[in-house]
């Protein structure tokens, strides 16, 4: 396990490891944003980027199989490390790349559903998803609230100009 991407499990009753898993790509050394699981809680989905990958993963939370990877053939030097997947109730999965400033919505089976791009470069922070509407926050000058419907498309942009940097989204 030691120097290599792994995703471990960890029993939470004693620490134990009850699995470690390795990404499909191999031993390709990258970071991985924070996990996130299905509503069932049998998939977890992580972004990962390292040299030449940027990927959103899907593994079996009962042993680390590899479900799925999905990734944007239009773009390269894509980061999937920053914010984690949003994962909604029927298990469409939503990832926000922090270099393109792009939301990526792909469904349960990897299936890439739609992209939403916005004009500018700013990193998204953080991001929250209500009744089928996927809410994201970026840190620009000033910080901007972007609301974005079931169909990709923006139904509203609030600036924020009461502050300088936008922090979670409830």
């Amino acid at each position: 396990i030691r120097n290599r991407p792994v995703v471990v499990k960890v029993d939470s009753r004693d620490g134990s490891v009850v699995w470690a898993a390795r990404f499909a790509d191999g031993d390709a050394r990258g970071h991985g944003s924070s996990p996130s699981l299905s509503p069932d809680e049998s998939t977890l989905y992580i972004g990962r980027v390292g040299h030449d990958v940027a990927r959103v993963y899907a593994m079996a939370t009962a042993d680390g199989a590899h479900r799925w990877s999905w990734f944007p053939s239009e773009y390269r030097d894509h980061t999937f490390t920053w914010p984690l997947p949003v994962v909604a109730p029927e298990g469409t999965v939503y990832m926000q790349d922090e270099y393109f400033a792009r939301v990526y919505v792909i469904d349960s089976d990897g299936a890439h559903r739609w992209t939403f791009a916005r004009d500018g470069s700013e990193a998204p922070r953080t991001a929250a998803l209500a009744d089928g509407v996927f809410y994201t926050s970026y840190g620009a000058d000033p910080p901007t609230i972007v609301a974005i419907g079931p169909d990709g498309e923006a139904l509203w942009e609030r600036r924020l100009d009461e502050g300088d940097m936008a922090g979670g989204l409830v």
